[in-house]
């Protein structure tokens, strides 16, 4: 809690968050509610939104993402010698972002072919940026 006054002038002390004052703290007006009841329809209409089905299933998928990940991580945490406590305190957490966290995103196979496509890429560089620093 900060003291600083509010917008309508009162000293009552308000919730600050960040470093910086908003640029507004009015609500949104009567324009903007319609624009976003435009753009909601659009984005359902264009079939943006997944299907409950779809996101449930891109949940597991993702769940299952993030199970083989953490197995990764314990894997060479043993590998590398480390304790059995240190192993089992090892994680890793996947992060979502974008259009997934807005609800707005492409279809399962589309992320699923992308994500592995990326994610084999960046593998291979690797993989090749250890092999070329090796020293036989």
């Amino acid at each position: 809690m900060v003291g600083s006054p509010n917008p309508n002038g009162s000293s009552s002390p308000t919730k600050k968050y960040g470093i910086t004052n908003p640029i507004s703290v009015a609500g949104p007006t009567d324009a903007d509610l319609h624009r976003n009841d435009y753009l909601e329809k659009f984005l359902i209409n264009s079939g943006l939104y997944e299907s409950q089905e779809e996101a449930a299933r891109r949940e597991e998928v993702l769940g299952r993402i993030a199970e083989i990940v953490k197995d990764w991580v314990k894997l060479l945490t043993r590998q590398r010698g480390y304790t059995d406590q240190m192993v089992e305190d090892a994680n890793a957490v996947i992060f979502t972002f974008g259009s997934y966290r807005l609800g707005v995103s492409i279809t399962l196979c589309d992320f699923l072919d992308f994500f592995f496509r990326c994610l084999s890429s960046l593998l291979y560089g690797f993989k090749r940026k250890i092999a070329n620093s090796c020293i036989m």
